[in-house]
């Protein structure tokens, strides 16, 4: 009984807009086994490349009963642009975004690119890459690890604000042109505080708390927190979030090897 319990609450989620019978019928990355596939092992991809990260049944299931509260699930997609195989297009299966559930409705659908501010809003980000682009060229290579997040809601006039503090690993991955520290410093802040906003407005346009600040909310101010659920509104708006401060690392352009700094 207990590892039948075991296997039940271990179930991975996934949602998708293709057929289900082409997806269970794609196969894994060339000759690999058949369990190899993202239905199956996400974590290790996960590990490389910290998206959207995978959900289990019982996460779900915990972030959607709570009034108010929003889960998600992560989208895949079969997709033929990236390998192949011999001559052919090899189709493989791939994160393509998430589904959106609030007061157990479907509050709809976000792409990956509208979604990639979650990466930095998430403490079990691994590891996730950051290209800094000049004049539309692609300048350096960062990868950033283990963000450490600090969210402080404050009551303005009634309203709730969000004031976010985040401390992030980083590292030089690749460097394709010269670049001075303060300036790929300010790049790298500009891009994930933009990446975090534009996910936020997106989670917003669909009345979605994509960064699970309602939970914040309850834990630092239960009767605000209250008062906001039983207005029946949705209580965000694209100016909830007022300040993003990032604690940047000092990181050393002169050595060619991926070493990490901790803010």
């Amino acid at each position: 009984m207990n590892r039948y319990r075991e296997i039940r609450y271990n179930i991975l989620l996934y949602a998708t807009k293709e057929s289900i019978e082409d997806v269970f019928k794609t196969k894994s990355f060339f000759t690999l086994s058949g369990l190899s596939t993202i239905l199956h092992e996400p974590r290790e991809g996960y590990k490389q490349r910290s998206y959207i990260q995978p959900i289990q049944f019982f996460q779900f299931i915990r972030d959607s009963d709570p009034v108010g509260q929003t889960a998600y699930i992560p989208s895949i997609k079969i997709s033929t642009e990236n390998w192949k195989e011999e001559d052919n297009k090899a189709p493989l299966l791939r994160n393509d975004g998430a589904f959106f559930v609030r007061n157990k409705h479907l509050q709809g659908w976000l792409s990956e690119s509208d979604l990639n501010g979650l990466r930095w809003m998430d403490e079990k980000t691994v590891r996730s890459p950051l290209w800094i682009v000049e004049d539309d060229q692609p300048i350096v290579s960062i990868v950033l690890e283990k963000p450490k997040i600090k969210i402080t809601p404050v009551i303005h006039n009634e309203q709730v604000i969000y004031n976010i503090n985040i401390v992030v690993q980083a590292g030089i991955n690749e460097k394709l042109k010269e670049i001075s520290e303060n300036k790929l410093i300010a790049n790298t802040e500009k891009i994930i505080r933009d990446e975090i906003l534009k996910t936020f407005e997106k989670g917003v346009e669909i009345n979605s708390d994509v960064y699970k600040l309602g939970e914040i909310l309850y834990r630092e101010n239960p009767q605000k927190w209250n008062k906001e659920i039983k207005e029946k509104r949705f209580f965000l708006n694209k100016d909830s979030i007022e300040q993003i401060n990032l604690i940047s690392p000092k990181m050393n352009l002169d050595n060619k090897s991926n070493i990490y700094y901790t803010a």
